[in-house]
């Protein structure tokens, strides 16, 4: 159903009745242009009457207030909650995603359940053994450990996310069995404060990966990544190395979406960074780095399908790159800072570089 969700997703872009936006991960939305006509087909078509008792979208606020007394009568769907207490009197569900540590034991009665979401785990949490009994769990989402570190415990029969070194070579063995899998991240433990990842050069990535997320220091770039032709989207954050990683990743056939997070220990980046018709498919760059001054220059060519640029807690940087007004398919540019002396170039001598750009914005100003 994934499947099916994803291709009618990607038929609507292509329409042009969504649009798709890329930040830290893929979202869509209904442009401008839809808006109105959805609202007219929605009162025409007598949409809210003739839901009035199909599935329901439930959200429940912390407010210390009970559930209402008619509550397990609704045929739920989906159900938003940040709660610490529920009587465990709610009909099937296709979809919860909590906000807070508390996942009751009565989980296992929802027997329809196929995605659950926990996070926000500030300190140790277990999920209870009854989350065995639920058939159709098709997605169990766990919090990020990198920002609670008491983890969560899970029931035997589940398996363990306690992976440690001892545990690389188990981790990999069984990632590589697993032939359909597309998403996958890595991540060291206190990534943002320098661990390095495991030896990853033993690793063999499965074959339809397309999404891959890495979180840690790297000594070099990895010799597989390469290989993975379907890979769409990936994230290298705080590997902090010296080697330019547009040198293995600018051959990727379908890369769409790219963040560099503290990956590339640089000040400077020439044109090396792209050739042309390299990143043949990119159309999202991202790339936060403490160190970078300036992009000196991209090649002719270079990021033919690129759309949005985005330069996050740049602080240093002060020269955008020559070459960037000859990319006619980018939209978008955006930095979280921009520098004084760089912002009275792009409105003056410089302003050639940007001004086939639409979108052009900052969040603040240093002087």
């Amino acid at each position: 159903m994934e499947d099916t969700a994803e291709n009618i997703i990607k038929e609507l872009i292509g329409l042009g009745m969504l649009e798709e936006r890329y930040v830290f991960y893929s979202k869509v939305k209904v442009p401008k242009l839809y808006e109105n006509s959805c609202l007219v087909e929605v009162e025409e078509q007598d949409f809210i009457s003739k839901v009035a008792n199909s599935l329901t979208h439930a959200f429940i606020k912390n407010d210390g207030q009970e559930l209402p007394p008619n509550f397990n009568r609704f045929q739920i769907q989906s159900l938003f909650t940040s709660v610490d207490y529920c009587d465990g009197h709610i009909g099937p569900l296709s979809q919860v995603f909590w906000q807070t540590v508390w996942v009751a034991v009565f989980v296992g009665n929802l027997q329809k359940l196929q995605t659950l979401e926990v996070h926000d785990c500030s300190k140790q949490f277990e999920l209870p053994v009854e989350i065995l009994n639920i058939k159709q769990l098709r997605h169990l989402l766990l919090c990020d450990t990198l920002r609670y570190k008491g983890g969560i415990r899970v029931p035997m029969g589940i398996g363990t996310l306690d992976v440690s070194e001892d545990h690389v070579g188990e981790l990999f063995a069984s990632s590589i069995k697993l032939e359909n899998l597309v998403s996958l991240s890595l991540n060291a433990e206190q990534a943002g404060e320098g661990t390095l990842l495991p030896e990853l050069e033993p690793f063999s990535p499965p074959p339809h990966l397309q999404e891959l997320v890495l979180r840690g220091g790297l000594v070099e770039m990895l010799n597989w990544l390469p290989s993975i032709e379907n890979l769409t989207s990936l994230a290298q954050c705080h590997s902090n190395i010296l080697e330019n990683p547009s040198s293995v990743l600018q051959f990727l056939p379908k890369l769409k979406h790219l963040r560099l997070w503290e990956a590339y220990k640089a000040k400077l980046i020439g044109k090396e960074f792209c050739e042309s018709g390299g990143f043949p498919k990119l159309e999202t760059l991202i790339i936060a780095s403490g160190d970078l001054v300036e992009w000196i220059e991209i090649v002719n060519g270079a990021f033919p399908s690129l759309r949005n640029l985005q330069f996050w807690n740049c602080l240093n940087l002060r020269f955008l790159p020559e070459g960037l007004q000859n990319i006619s398919t980018i939209q978008e540019l955006f930095l979280t800072h921009l520098r004084g002396d760089l912002e009275r170039r792009l409105s003056g001598e410089e302003n050639y570089k940007i001004k086939h750009i639409s979108k052009f914005y900052w969040d603040m100003p240093i002087s």
